[in-house]
């Protein structure tokens, strides 16, 4: 626990509009997150904005989550083997723009070195773990 930073933002609505925005950090010392959100390349202040967008690509491109839905899991375990196919799929199959070199698409996983192609679902259904 001591090496986590970790703060949230409180927004008050009135009326459905944000009157009132505040900032806690929850753990960490203050001085180490503000250095943390100086050296970030993308953005300096402490925001949901990454999170809810991870969330909305969750929501997206796993129909368990989309809100009022049919779709739902009765089971924990095939939630949980769904959401697994999900980031397979989304970290070793997709090429994403934001991956980019050299005007070629690439995977998160490629673009971090930890693969060297992109996948097919075959691939990442019958990789043993």
């Amino acid at each position: 626990m001591e090496q986590l930073d970790y703060a949230v933002v409180h927004k008050e609505r009135e009326k459905g509009r944000v009157v009132k925005i505040s900032k806690e950090i929850i753990y960490g010392p203050e001085e180490r997150i503000e250095k943390k959100l100086e050296e970030s390349p993308v953005s300096n202040c402490i925001n949901t904005s990454f999170v809810e967008r991870n969330n909305l690509s969750i929501r997206a491109g796993d129909s368990r989550f989309t809100r009022k839905t049919l779709c739902f899991s009765k089971r924990k375990d095939l939630l949980i083997a769904s959401l697994n196919l999900y980031f397979g799929y989304y970290h070793l199959c997709k090429s994403h723009k934001g991956c980019m070199v050299n005007k070629k698409r690439q995977t998160p996983f490629m673009k971090a070195g930890l693969t060297d192609h992109i996948w097919t679902i075959e691939e990442v259904i019958n990789y043993k773990i």
